[in-house]
């Protein structure tokens, strides 16, 4: 399942980001409508209203990408998949991208791409060193 990190890593190395839009686009819109079959299925055998609780972790995400590009937060721990949700709310946004490339983290990654991380595993500042290595890797 191809992921946002994947279409900027394509990019990068110019190894047909069309296609992997294509996946990224088809991967998000497969996600929405499985979250809202989910909420439906909850409605009708269930009883629940869960459209309210599917908004407010929407909302968290957000939230989570505005706090990596403005340098809040960066110790707290988020999976993998959290991390690469907000990074591509962050690829989306000019400005948060810009923010992003400025902290710390990521440009200790992209000056030691080959180096060990230096973070605590899975906090923000990990996956941000993470991603400057990768970057960094991708240029050589």
């Amino acid at each position: 399942m191809k992921e946002s990190s994947d279409l900027f890593k394509s990019i990068i190395i110019k190894d047909n980001p069309k296609d992997v839009f294509k996946d990224v686009m088809s991967n998000k819109i497969q996600t929405a409508v499985d979250v809202k079959r989910v909420s439906l299925a909850a409605d009708i055998f269930g009883g629940k209203k869960l459209d309210s609780v599917v908004e407010e972790e929407i909302e968290i995400k957000e939230d989570i990408a505005t706090d990596i590009a403005s340098g809040k937060s960066l110790d707290n721990t988020v999976t993998s998949g959290e991390f690469e949700k907000a990074l591509g709310k962050i690829y989306d946004n000019t400005g948060l991208t810009k923010s992003m490339i400025k902290l710390d983290s990521y440009k200790k990654g992209e000056s030691n791409p080959k180096k060990k991380n230096p973070y605590q595993k899975n906090s923000i500042n990990f996956h941000l060193y993470e991603l400057g290595q990768q970057v960094e890797l991708s240029r050589l």
